[in-house]
This record gives structure tokens, C-alpha cells and sequence, in this order.
């Protein structure tokens, strides 16, 4: 049982770090840089359709994050991973949050919810994203001693079908 378990978390790393490089593929063709260097830290998102994070077993430890179950055609899940520019350490202790505005209609703001799947810190949530764009997406990250808010922005538009 634990060994299946193990090798169904080995798929679903390589499968999200597949969609992850897929949709940066797509981004960076479309032109969007999926990167910022904000206050010495390193902030990478990416944009995975719900499908794709729906697809995972019951038995994995995105089973149940974000409210999973409430989840609606066009729904994404944004994930954003933080480093520490001069050490390259993953940022693990942070508080993100997360407003994401579709052109022309109502924002959404959330927590981006800390997800740590294999020992790897990532934040993360859901999010309606309908169309292709553009979406902007700013964060807000706070670390524990480091004193202020970090706000940065990106332009997102979906990959076109």
C-alpha cells in the first residue's frame, strides 16, 4: 500500500511539473513572463486548469486543498513558489495573497494556501478564470521578520485552445 502510494506521488510530481513547464511554454510564446525579482525575493507562478489537478487520486494531498469540491467549469489553480534570491532556499513561511481581476468583471481576492507535497513548499488556490484574458494577478507576500508587504503584479492571459 505505501509503495503505490510513493508512486502515485512520483506521477504527480512529474504530471504537474509537466503541466507547470506546458503552461510556461505557452505563456512564454504568448510572451509572459511567469517570473519577478521583488525584495530579494524570487517569485514564480504558474496556471494549471482544474481538470488537470482534478485528475490527481483521491489518495493525494491536493485531494482535498482549496475547497477542491466547489470547484466550476473555468476554474484554474494559480500556484506560486518563492526563493530567497541570494541563498536559492525555498520561502516557506510566508503569507500570500492572491487578487485576481478578469478584464471587465469582478475581482477575486483569496489566501493562496501553503501546500507542501514531497517536502516542497508551494502556496496555492482556486481561482475562475474565464476566457482568455487578460487576467491580473497581484500578490501580496509577508514573511515573519522581514518587516512590510511585498506586492507585485503579473498580466496573464490563458493559453489559447
Amino acid at each position: 500500500m505505501k509503495e503505490s502510494v510513493i508512486m502515485i506521488r512520483r506521477i504527480y510530481l512529474s504530471l504537474s511539473g509537466l503541466a507547470l513547464a506546458l503552461a510556461a511554454a505557452a505563456s512564454s510564446a504568448n510572451g509572459i513572463d511567469q517570473h519577478r525579482l521583488v525584495n530579494g525575493m524570487d517569485i514564480y507562478y504558474g496556471v494549471v486548469p482544474a481538470e488537470v489537478v482534478g485528475s490527481h487520486p483521491q489518495q493525494h494531498a491536493e485531494a482535498g486543498m482549496h475547497g477542491k469540491n466547489l470547484l466550476s467549469a473555468g476554474t484554474h489553480h494559480l500556484v506560486v513558489t518563492l526563493y530567497d534570491n541570494k541563498t536559492a532556499q525555498r520561502i516557506n513561511d510566508a503569507k500570500v495573497e492572491a487578487v485576481v481581476i478578469p478584464l471587465g468583471l469582478a475581482h477575486q481576492q483569496k489566501p493562496l494556501e501553503p501546500m507542501q507535497i514531497n517536502g516542497t513548499m508551494s502556496y496555492g488556490n482556486y481561482f475562475n478564470m474565464i476566457g482568455i484574458g487578460p487576467f491580473r494577478i497581484e500578490l501580496q507576500i509577508t514573511r515573519p521578520g522581514k518587516g512590510g508587504t511585498t506586492k507585485t503584479e503579473f498580466e496573464y492571459r490563458l493559453p489559447a485552445n
